[in-house]
């Protein structure tokens, strides 16, 4: 991996805030970086560019890394991975370029809460565990659309709300990134559906409401009310 002057340059001034914030610990010396242990130090190698603390020849501490995939990264390690808090910007050969993260760091990986600012203008803050989005969470999609509520294993679980940009909105149980459950969906045209979901459509008892106050209650099948159970009930207006 070829460092220019530029990136060499960032480097040595996050290396002077960190030799403030360490005073404590001694430059490291010697070229065998494995011996290096309660020590401050620079490492460079075909596919990382590394300064800031060492412990049995291994990042830890507060230090700042720059990777093959030209991510950069300034935060706490341990045991030579990145753990504690720490911010990230992904490089140009990186899946997520442009994007970059601030927030709790586990084994290399997201993990506890944390903020993601995607290049396509995304949001996302909440819970992540080990890289993906876990417990509670807000997204706000590059579209405009937003939801707020529970992940599992980077997906929609739980109880959570979806606002859609054109004002439509969906609040309910979620599985597999999906409706599925006890739910409401409120239609931009003003109609209302409050009833079971199953695989992010109506499946099983519901009502739906229209705009002007009447509604009927059917069992429902991928979306579609069946005819024969129909039954109107009393206007809510």
């Amino acid at each position: 991996m070829t460092i220019s002057f530029k990136t060499v340059l960032y480097f040595s001034l996050l290396c002077v805030v960190l030799s403030t914030r360490a005073a404590d610990n001694p430059q490291c010396v010697g070229d065998d970086h494995s011996t290096w242990t309660n020590c401050r130090g620079t490492l460079e190698t075909e596919n990382l560019y590394f300064i800031g603390g060492f412990v049995d020849g291994a990042p830890d501490g507060e230090g700042v890394l720059r990777d093959a995939f030209g991510t950069n990264y300034q935060g706490e390690f341990r045991e030579g991975k990145k753990e504690g808090r720490g911010e990230m910007t992904f490089g140009s050969e990186h899946p997520l370029s442009g994007s970059t993260y601030v927030g709790q760091f586990k084994n290399d990986m997201p993990h506890g809460h944390g903020l993601m600012n995607y290049s396509n203008g995304a949001t996302y803050t909440g819970g992540y565990q080990l890289g993906q989005f876990h417990g509670h969470g807000s997204m706000l999609f590059s579209n405009g659309d937003h939801y707020r509520g529970s992940y599992k294993d980077g997906l929609k679980e739980g109880f959570g709300v979806y606002t859609y940009v054109d004002g439509a909105r969906y609040e309910g149980r979620w599985r597999n990134d999906q409706e599925h459950g006890r739910g409401r969906q409120i239609y931009a045209s003003g109609g209302k559906y409050v009833g079971i979901f199953q695989n992010g459509a109506p499946n099983g008892e519901g009502v739906y409401t229209f705009s002007n106050g009447t509604s009927y209650k059917a069992m429902w099948v991928d979306g579609e009310p069946l005819e024969e159970t129909i039954e109107n009930l009393p206007s809510t207006r």
